[in-house]
């Protein structure tokens, strides 16, 4: 007998949860469906009446403790109920959540907290001594909350009342800092308006999304992809299961047990999920979309995943300062033998304006590479404390996101790279991203990177850092010969690395290029001929 298709909420209903502020949200639903499921957790379901009863709870102690209207307050563990708790209960009375990375060393977390002057800490018991080192060069870190130890006690104590004050959809929500792949991090200021008009937009994308079809959430918390996905199925009545690990056997019983809807995971995650060999075994029916996120995927895996896995496939292009995804391309889009629109980052949707432009900022031909640029009610307050960097992000009304990428004829947008990654050999600009996808080909190759490191002659020179797979075996000259059947010469490695270690990657699976090549530029200036 087929499955009866869940009822999505009425538009106008749509508009009401999405019109105010994330708490307001989260009170809507617990009014109009208190006993349906909003968090799954550890054997643990919160329906939305108790997730907005603690959430209140919170509110009121970061309020009677003095915390004022924007006052930062910090949370550094892994997925966890309370931090989902921790979140809508700052965004009730407009204090912003500052999403630590808990893969953070001592100096990099100090840099952060100390930058953000986050008055608070809720941190997870195994990351308290991590933040002992550096507590006593943080005089404005007033108390310090371990999860798992004193929090409940905590929360439980807190007053019960309506809290006195509300935020607004102009507050800043949650703070999340860049990767720093160059110089320092910068927060990211991400406002409730931002935060809703995304959920608000998501509903042309994922109409399925109803009461009673559970999104599956193993993203870090702290990423954006990850708290989106907290938002998300709860604005359209639905519940999130949350994941403390991203642990391939365990999100693929996740999605079984729960008969999850959609999730976004990262293609390192998608490719562990593919190789499981007990696969078979995990009833994946009920699986609308699975999402790519976090990094791009080379196009023999998406393929693969496209023809093995009974779900459709989407993926999307964007960036925290955006608040997720601005383009989107649709399971409909998707051929398991490939096709040009898979290499894309899909088609912009909702009010989302994007142009490509040169170095000067003005509009270049089709299909000609230049930066992406945007313009929407999506995109970032600003960068925390930085006006410089956010009026060069923001030159003339328009966020420069700092991708190098081409805008096809059919109007889907094509990352080619990140800018900074470009390679400037010999006067012509390589994208390394273009070599790795044709690396990524060699049936040898599990994991490759291409990165510009010092050369007298040329200014840069290509350097491909390839992992091999296990058993496989291949030499410079195969791979050389592999690569000019697909690339012009001057965009060919004439160095390779062999390496049985892993890629450094951050906590959304991106390889960290500049951890790559910090051995080949330490003391060095980097040349542009």
């Amino acid at each position: 007998m087929t499955e009866a298709a869940p009822t999505p909420i009425s538009d106008a209903e749509c508009e009401a949860a999405c019109s105010g502020t994330v708490a307001n949200m989260l009170a809507h639903h617990a009014t109009h469906r208190p006993h349906a499921p909003a968090i799954v957790y550890n054997g643990e379901t919160l329906d939305f009446a108790e997730l907005a009863r603690r959430a209140g709870l919170v509110a009121n102690g970061l309020v009677a403790d003095g915390l004022a209207r924007g006052a930062r307050i910090a949370i550094l563990d892994r997925n966890a109920a309370s931090f989902v708790e921790v979140f809508f209960g700052a965004a009730e009375v407009a204090v912003c959540l500052v999403a630590l990375n808990f893969r953070l060393t001592a100096p990099e977390l100090h840099f952060q907290l100390e930058d953000s002057g986050a008055e608070w800490l809720f941190v997870g018991r195994e990351f308290a001594a991590t933040v002992e080192e550096v507590r006593a060069r943080l005089p404005h870190l007033r108390r310090i909350v371990v999860l798992e130890d004193e929090y409940p006690a905590w929360r439980d104590a807190q007053s019960a009342a309506a809290p006195a004050r509300a935020a607004t959809r102009d507050d800043v929500l949650v703070q999340m800092y860049t990767s720093g792949t160059t110089g320092r991090p910068k927060g990211v200021e991400i406002t409730h308006a931002n935060m809703m008009l995304t959920m608000a937009e998501s509903r042309a994308i994922w109409p399925f999304l109803a009461p009673g079809t559970p999104g599956l959430t193993a993203m870090p918390l702290f990423h954006i992809a990850g708290i989106n996905f907290v938002t998300t199925p709860m604005t359209f009545g639905a519940a999130t299961v949350l994941l403390r690990d991203p642990e391939p056997r365990a999100i693929a019983d996740a999605l079984s047990r729960h008969r999850v809807a959609i999730t976004p995971l990262p293609p390192v995650l998608i490719h562990a999920i593919l190789d499981l060999p007990d696969r078979a075994q995990y009833d994946l029916s009920a699986l609308r979309v699975m999402l790519v996120a976090g990094s791009g995927i080379p196009l023999s895996l998406l393929s693969r995943a496209v023809t093995e896995l009974p779900c459709g496939f989407a993926q999307g292009y964007g960036l925290t300062e955006t608040c997720g995804g601005f383009c989107y391309l649709w399971p409909e889009d998707m051929d398991p033998r490939g096709n040009e629109r898979m290499k894309s980052g899909g088609h912009p949707f909702g009010a989302t304006e994007i142009r490509i432009v040169d170095e000067n900022d003005v509009d270049v031909a089709p299909g000609q590479t230049g930066e992406i640029v945007c313009r929407s009610g999506r995109v970032m307050k600003g960068y925390w404390k930085r006006p410089d960097a956010t009026a060069e992000a923001m030159r003339g009304g328009w966020f420069h996101t700092g991708d190098a990428g081409f805008m096809a004829p059919d109007g889907y947008v094509h990352i080619v790279d990140r800018l900074k990654d470009m390679v400037i050999s010999g006067g012509e600009n390589i994208y390394p991203a273009e070599i790795e996808h044709a690396l990524f080909a060699h049936e040898a190759v599990q994991e490759c990177a291409v990165i510009g490191v010092p050369d007298e002659k040329w200014g840069e020179a290509l350097l491909a850092v390839i992992v091999l797979r296990p058993g496989k075996a291949t030499t410079e000259t195969d791979l050389q010969a592999h690569l000019r059947e697909r690339l012009a010469g001057y965009k060919i490695p004439r160095r390779y690395e062999f390496t049985n270690t892993p890629l450094p990657r951050n906590a959304t699976g991106k390889v960290t290029k500049w951890a790559l090549r910090e051995k080949y530029w330490a003391g060095k200036e980097k040349r542009v001929n």
